[in-house]
């Protein structure tokens, strides 16, 4: 694996108060104000949140105007993937090209699977992952300063005929979701949270989470961040699920 990567892997910032906050909250099953609260202490955040909760894409049919609201409707898990989008983007890029699609892309295709993944998978199996989904695309937040610094112009060349993650793993030995498991890793998350993410494109290599790699990697097969669908895989998910994509095309 080339040394430029090793270091930038090595450079990943420690863990954010904000995060080792709001984590400690939701263990201890606080409420939804003091949660509120860890939030409001940094306005910047707050002004993020509710910008991002008020998007089109969210669907609301009115406006939230407070943290405490937007917990209310929802709920933590989401909240708690807006709030790590908001402290990753503000430590590595505002600007995620090369890539080809912006930051509230990413937002708003972790709200799709999301979506999905309640509708169609196992109750259990939903609630397994659920922080995992929101989390998956934010390795491409934290990939690109180092894809633009080092090789924009081999991206660029591939990116219309090849999966992103193909080329991302190509050109550095890592996919995007590998790389935020190891930002995850140090941050000292769950097993159970990175090390689905970090097989999620490779799942029959995950020994202890084999189960939930394989239902993210369903959720990024039948919601791609950017490359078509794989018509032959979605026959094959479409047997295991016992389901037609076509079905739940409102959810996608």
């Amino acid at each position: 694996m080339p040394n430029k990567i090793l270091n930038y892997v090595q450079s990943f910032p420690p863990i954010p108060d904000t995060i080792l906050s709001l984590e400690k909250a939701i263990n201890e099953e606080k409420p939804n104000r003091y949660i509120a609260d860890i939030i409001k202490k940094d306005p910047m955040l707050q002004a993020n949140i509710l910008k991002t909760v008020n998007a089109p894409y969210f669907g609301l049919r009115s406006k939230i105007n407070s943290v405490e609201q937007a917990i209310a409707i929802l709920g933590l898990t989401i909240i708690k993937g807006i709030v790590l989008t908001a402290i990753i983007k503000k430590f590595f890029t505002e600007d995620i090209y090369p890539y080809p699609f912006s930051i509230s892309k990413i937002s708003e295709i972790s709200l799709k699977r999301i979506k999905l993944a309640e509708k169609v998978f196992d109750e259990k199996v939903f609630n397994n992952i659920k922080q995992s989904i929101c989390f998956l695309e934010l390795g491409k937040i934290v990939f690109s300063p180092y894809i633009k610094k080092y090789m924009k112009n081999k991206f660029l060349l591939e990116i219309e005929n090849r999966n992103i993650e193909d080329i991302e793993k190509d050109l550095t030995g890592y996919t995007s979701y590998e790389l935020v498991a190891e930002l995850f890793k140090k941050w000292n998350f769950p097993d159970e949270i990175y090390e689905p993410i970090k097989f999620c494109y490779f799942p029959e290599q995950c020994k202890n989470y084999a189960q939930e790699s394989k239902y993210l990697n369903i959720l990024i097969t039948i919601i791609p961040i950017h490359n078509q669908q794989n018509t032959d895989q979605i026959l094959k998910i479409e047997n295991e699920l016992g389901i037609k994509i076509k079905d739940i095309g409102h959810l996608i």
